[in-house]
């Protein structure tokens, strides 16, 4: 389905979504950025809910534009999705296509990532707007799935490096 606003300066419409009457809604609450590596030019998403979670249509945007779309995936609580860049992706040649978004990842300057819901609610953001360091390896989150951000070691699609004596400044 699809909404649309008709007014006098025009129609607003929605993008499409779909809806299966018996469905149980999804609860996107668990489903977060885990960790950021502009080294390995990777995106960590986790599921630190205790419920699956469907993610089809779930997006993320880097500096505001889209660079991926998730197709029909179930996250188990506990785990992880692991997304290169392409940039990287003869790298990695036996990672799912599906896998990869479409724009490089530094570890160098400023850079936004944010996680939407397949309505375009916002579920998560990485938003580095004072470039203050190079990041030696990841930013990740200290706790794992729960914690701020700090430079930790890469672990990618596993859980994060426990240090947390570097956060991570400059983040709105």
């Amino acid at each position: 389905y699809r909404v649309e606003a008709v007014t006098e300066g025009g129609t607003a419409r929605s993008t499409e979504v779909s809806y299966k009457v018996g469905d149980v809604p999804i609860n996107y609450s668990g489903l977060v950025l885990n960790e950021l590596n502009g080294n390995d030019k990777f995106i960590e998403l986790f599921n630190k809910g205790a419920e699956e979670i469907r993610i089809k249509g779930v997006t993320i945007q880097k500096d505001e534009k889209l660079v991926w779309t998730a197709g029909s995936v179930i996250l188990e609580p506990g785990q992880y999705l692991l997304l290169y860049s392409v940039d990287v992706q003869a790298d990695h040649p036996d990672h799912d296509p599906a896998c990869f978004f479409d724009s490089g990842l530094s570890a160098k300057k400023a850079v936004k990532v944010e996680l939407f819901d397949p309505k375009g609610a916002s579920l998560d953001k990485f938003n580095l707007v004072n470039f203050v360091m190079k990041a030696p390896a990841s930013y990740s989150r200290v706790p794992n799935g729960t914690g701020g951000w700090y430079f930790t070691d890469a672990t990618p699609a596993a859980v994060n490096a426990s240090d947390n004596s570097t956060p991570v400044e400059g983040l709105e």
